[in-house]
């Protein structure tokens, strides 16, 4: 037997796909809006300003221990660790925000020029780099 898998939006008009892969980044780009909003709301940058950076009397004042936890095995500060998370949101919101404006067709999509096999660009006289060779394709 021989299985295929498909989307359902391969069975929608061109049109039809055209709306699905739009509202599908939408949602991403939504996703990428809350989860920032949600990194906000946990690590509370204004507020651990507010408390100048004592961490304690954040802590104390707004029972947000994230400042004062620390990991069992080598003593780090886990809020250390927490800080990828709003580096992804924001990097998906880049990402997803750039893919919308090309869904939208407010921006072109630009194709990328073929790659050229290494043996083309030695019939064409360039030199290729070899293995623990420094040095790039001239």
């Amino acid at each position: 037997l021989d299985f295929a898998v498909g989307m359902v939006t391969e069975r929608f008009s061109p049109h039809g796909q055209a709306l699905a892969r739009r509202m599908a980044t939408l949602t991403v780009v939504i996703f990428a809006l809350l989860l920032g909003w949600m990194c906000v709301l946990w690590l509370d940058p204004v507020g651990i300003a507010s408390a100048g950076f004592d961490a304690r009397k954040f802590a104390g004042t707004s029972f947000n221990f994230i400042y004062t936890e620390r990991t069992q095995t080598l003593g780090w500060p886990n809020w250390v660790f927490y800080l990828i998370m709003p580096w992804f949101a924001a990097c998906l919101l880049i990402h997803s925000l750039a893919n919308l404006i090309e869904d939208l067709g407010l921006h072109p999509v630009v194709a990328l020029p073929p790659i050229t096999p290494a043996k083309q660009l030695k019939d064409q006289g360039g030199q290729i780099a070899q293995p623990g060779q420094i040095g790039a394709v001239t």
